[in-house]
Formats: C-alpha cells, structure tokens, sequence
C-alpha cells in the first residue's frame, strides 16, 4: 500500500477496512451472493463518477469513509474533487491547474475541512454514550463545570495545520448531587468516561454540620453547588466549590435561617478539604437562584425577594469572612446589592468574569444585568448595583457603536499599522474580537430603524496608539467598541424556549457551539480565523485597501459555499440525537461535548473516529463503581 493511502485510511477514522459497511445491518439484510458482484462494480465508471459528483458534501465524504472503492473512483478525477472542495469552507483554490495529478493532496484536503466543518455526516455518525443517573439524582441541582479553561484567555490564533494536541483542553467534573441525602459526588470527564473521584458526605462535614438525626436522616440538604472555573494561578491552585447547605426539619417560616455555605479545595491527595465556612441568614420569604464563586473564593448568590408590587425583585449578596479583632474570631460579612431597575424578566444565572459580575436571564445565557459602582459612602466605601444593560441590536449592516456584547469567543491583533489614512498617519494596533450574541428584542428605533433579532457573530473593533499597545482583553467589559455583524446561526427558534432557557457551551478553540433548547442539541462549526485574519481568511489575496479591521466582505471569500444574508454569512447547524430534556453542556475537546440529560450523564463524540455508536452505563453499575470508590476515599 502506498504511504498516500495509509494517510487516507488513517483520515477517514482509521477503523474502515476495504468493503466494510460502517452502518450497523437490520436483523433481516439479505446480501448478495459470495461470487456475485456488487452493483457498484458492474456500473459504468462514468456513471460513478456522476453520482458522486452530484452528492452534498456530507454524503460524499460518508461514501469515501464507507468503501475504499468510492475513493478510488474520486482519485480518478480532479474535477470531482475540486467542485467537493468549492462545496465546503475553506481557503479558496483559485489556480486549479496546480492540483493536476495531485489527487491524493485533494482528497485529503477535503476530508480534512469537511470534518472540520462537519460536513462529516455528523448527525448519523456521532457517538453516543449515557450514563445513566440514579433515581436519588437532583437534576436542578446538579451540574457540569470545566476548570483551567485558560486556553481561549488571550487567544492567539494559530494556523489551520496547527495540531490539537497543542492546544489545551478544558478539564470536566460532574458535580452529582443528592440533595436530599446531603451528599455531593466530584466525577472526573477524562477520556475513558466518567469517574467518581471524591465524595462529599454529612459524615465527612460534621465537624461544621450536623450529620444525621436519630433516624439516620441527613440533617442538611444540598440547595447548590458552584465552581471557580477561572484563576489567575491556575496552574498552581486546585479546582475550588461552593456548597450550600440548608437544614431540612424547619418550617417554612424559618428556611432562611441555618443555611451555611462550606468552601471546599479538591485537594490531589487528601481529596475535598474545607477551606472555609460562611454562616447565611437570608432575607424572609426569599428564594435561592443560583450561585458562583469568584478567585477570591468568596461566594455569590443571587436571591428572589418578596417585592410589594408583585414584580420579581432580586437581591445580589456576596458573603465575606472577616477577622473581628475584639471577639478575636472570624464571621461572616453579607454585601448586599439591589438589581434595579426590578427586572421585566426571571433571572436565572449569575457569572463572574474576571472583576465583573453578570447576571443572566432563564431564557437566554447572556449578561444582561452587570455590577457598576454608582456611589461612594464613606462608611460603606463604594455602593454597587446591577444595571441593565443594552441588548438590542440595531438592523444595520454597518459598523454601531455599544458596549462589549454576549460572549467573546476568540481576538486578534493586527500589530502597530502604519498608515497615512488612519489615525493621522501614526502607528495603530488594531483589535479585533468575535463576539457571539443572542439577541430576541423585537421593536422600533429613532430614525425609522428597527432592532435584529437571532444568534449571531458580532466583530468587535478596538483602536489603540502605539504607546498603549495591548491585546484584548476577553474577560473586560469595554465601555465603547464598534461592532458589525459578520455571521448568523441559522436554526434556532427564539420565540419558543423552554422553561428552563438556552443551554450554550464553547469548545475549546471556539471551533464549535453547541447550542440546546429543551430537547433540541445544535451544533455550529466555527472557523474564528475566517472572520478574524485576512491573510488567512482570503488565502494571500489582496482585501480591500485600508481595511486593516477586515470588516469588508468578512468572510465571504472563505465561506463562498454557503448562503449570505444581510451581510451575514448564514451558519448552518449539526442537529444530534438528544437524550431527553438537556440541562447543561460543556465541551471537553473540539470534538467531545457533554451534557447533563434527564437521564443521565451523556457524551457525543462529532470526530472523524466517530462512527454512530451507542453505549449505556446502567444505574446498579454505576452505584457499585460508586461504592467501591467511597472505601478508597479518604476520611
């Protein structure tokens, strides 16, 4: 075999021998005869070559991964191969003539992008493995957070051959909660799946909670867990959480008082350490939404409270424990901050990035209230509140100016341009940053305009001069940018969300988004260098002069094979096979997503090596890998 087809084979999953039918057979295939030939073998080559020919991208590339002989009939013709590679996102081949007798190159070349961009037949060929949750499971409660998601922090965006390996990937737990039990179990999403790594039981706490009752019942609950999913040091500091405990035998008079929130370390060798404990007396009447944890592992929650108007009112507290020189003990400082004016929509979410503190509606995981200082008490220091913020997007297909929008998902840096036409002639770095937003205002503005509604890419343009040469900075909130619309993820109905909201993860390198509404999982292949670099995006060819933003014609020339709308390139979804109602999702690697289902633990695979599995973990074995994990844990 040559070198070049051991490269193909290993392209298109490695696991494909010659005549292999990768699709699982119904109980009743009739095959043919051992000596009769297939159809494909008697078939004109011509013919052949027009079926494939005439294929979407998607099916093509499932026809070259099913047979060695489709392979062969695409290795004989350029032309086939060329008008497949026109098919699918990439670098345009503009001096076709250069591909004469390097059919191998193509070949490679467009299972290369399709799987890249998913045009891998993605919706029948991913791999899907459950792991079922037991009945005693809180699935409010429980959630899937990454840690050391450092590797899109000021992004530097590489070149395509860059292997992904390099790159780092984020690290999953699955934190389990049984909330009636008082017990949180700390999973590790690894590549072999999921593992329970340390438990957090009432015996283990009972030095700060009492354990059981008479009875043996737990005497606290778990209402909520939060992560510290960023550090400044995190490659020195272990994933830190917050658990919020309430007592259960009160009355519902008395359920905001007792609650305590204990601060853990996950600590490599001793396992879930306290590191501190916060005593909380809520306000009468309230209700817990959710809660975070900042670097300083302070932790933050966000209240609903009874309001005289009958309008939801939310408060934001953040607890602190501080030393009391008098009583020479430490307790426990409450901050309160109001949410005003009273939101006109349930909020949902609370997100710390880096100094700012977001809220988030339930509909949509996007910051629409933030934390700004509006007064200065001498006793009290600085007075904060949570503002609403602008959300709305003008329908305009040029350049408006707004403060920094939805979430940054990747930067570039267009280093010390020189040129007579911009910024007086003086030397200007040129930030660039591709923001993704869901937006569902729908109304008029001033001067006959209306607002867009959808889920788009937004390019985000920051000027600077030579002397405050800085990249940007994807955890600030920028006060002013301009910003112009470059792509819109087509596919999402924002007019019928479900109870629980939008889920959204981010891969890695922001190559893919996964987006669900209740049992409906969307998956967007992302190319951020295609909006981002011109050089990349229009392989070497000239843009338009003075475009040092590349806001023109952002890319079209890389995404020519698609549809375009009002400026925007128009992304099509990847729809995957749900396993009920979906209540979060992180992504592992560029190709491995997870999600938290109503039935469990799930893990799609979207690689080349996929090739529609299924798998399940049952309940009972689940609970006996559980038990035998608590008898090495350590006390």
């Amino acid at each position: 075999m040559r070198p070049e087809d051991i490269e193909l084979d290993m392209c298109f999953s490695g696991t494909i021998h010659d005549n292999t039918d990768i699709f699982p057979q119904p109980p009743h295939h009739h095959t043919l005869p051992p000596n009769m030939p297939s159809l494909f073998e008697v078939l004109p080559a011509e013919l052949i070559s027009q079926i494939l020919y005439h294929l979407d991208p998607s099916s093509f590339y499932v026809c070259l991964q099913t047979s060695r002989q489709f392979r062969e009939h695409a290795l004989a013709s350029t032309k086939l191969l060329l008008a497949q590679l026109a098919r699918v996102p990439g670098e345009r081949v503009f001096d076709q003539a250069q591909f004469i007798g390097s059919e191998h190159t193509l070949l490679l070349l467009f299972s290369k992008r399709a799987a890249k961009h998913l045009f891998n037949g993605a919706e029948q060929m991913a791999d899907v493995h459950v792991w079922h949750a037991p009945p005693s499971m809180d699935r409010k409660v429980s959630c899937i957070v990454r840690w050391k998601d450092e590797s899109r922090q000021a992004q530097t965006l590489k070149d395509e051959q860059t292997p992904l390996k390099n790159v780092v990937d984020n690290t999953l737990l699955f934190l389990e909660a049984q909330s009636s039990a008082g017990t949180v179990n700390i999973c590790s999403i690894q590549d072999g799946g999921l593992t329970i790594k340390y438990v957090i039981s009432p015996y283990m706490v009972s030095q700060y909670l009492p354990a059981y009752d008479e009875k043996g019942t737990a005497e606290y609950k778990v209402l909520k867990i939060a992560a510290e999913t960023k550090h400044p040091r995190w490659e020195t500091v272990s994933p830190r959480l917050a658990v919020l405990y309430a007592p259960k035998h009160v009355s519902d008079d008395n359920s905001h008082i007792g609650m305590k929130i204990l601060c853990f370390r996950l600590d490599s060798q001793h396992g879930p350490m306290v590191t501190n404990i916060h005593h909380i007396t809520a306000q009468k009447n309230s209700s817990v939404v959710a809660m975070a944890l900042g670097s300083s592992n302070e932790p933050v929650i966000i209240y609903r409270v009874p309001d005289p108007n009958l309008s939801p009112a939310y408060e934001v507290v953040t607890y602190r424990n501080i030393f009391d020189e008098l009583t020479l003990k430490r307790h426990t400082v409450a901050m309160t901050q109001n949410v005003g004016p009273a939101p006109t929509e349930p909020v949902g979410a609370i997100a710390i990035q880096g100094k700012d503190i977001h809220l988030y509606p339930t509909a949509v995981p996007m910051p629409y209230w933030t934390q700004t200082s509006n007064t200065f008490n001498r006793t009290s220091g600085i007075i904060y509140r949570f503002e609403r913020r602008e959300t709305y997007l003008p329908d305009v297909v040029e350049a408006f100016p707004k403060q920094s929008l939805g979430r940054v998902i990747a930067c570039h840096h267009h280093h010390q341009v020189e040129d007579k036409s911009l910024n007086d002639g003086e030397r200007t770095c040129v930030n660039t940053a591709l923001e993704l937003m869901i937006a569902r205002d729908d109304r008029d503005l001033p001067f006959g305009l209306r607002t867009r509604s959808g889920t788009f890419l937004l390019k985000a343009l920051h000027y600077l001069d030579q002397d405050h040469c800085t990249k940007f900075d994807m955890d600030a909130d920028y006060p002013t940018l301009q910003h112009v619309f470059v792509a819109q993820l087509v596919g999402l109905n924002l007019s019928n969300l479900s109870s629980i909201g939008i889920k959204l993860a981010i891969s890695p390198r922001a190559h893919r988004i996964a987006i669900v509404n209740w049992r409906t999982l969307l998956v967007y292949a992302v190319d951020p260098r295609a909006f981002l670099d011109p050089n990349y995006s229009l392989a070497g060819d000239e843009g338009v002069p003075g475009d040092y933003a590349f806001i023109e014609g952002c890319g079209w020339q890389f995404y020519q094979n698609g549809e375009f709308e009002r400026d925007c390139v128009m992304l099509e979804p990847v729809e995957l096979e749900c396993k009920g109602v979906v209540f979060g999702l992180e992504w592992r690697t560029e190709d491995e997503l997870w999600g938290w289902t109503e039935e469990g633990v799930v893990r799609w695979n979207v690689g080349v090596g996929a090739t529609g599995k299924r798998g399940e973990m049952d309940r009972r074995v689940m609970q006996s890998v559980r038990q035998e994990t608590w008898s090495h844990l350590p006390s």
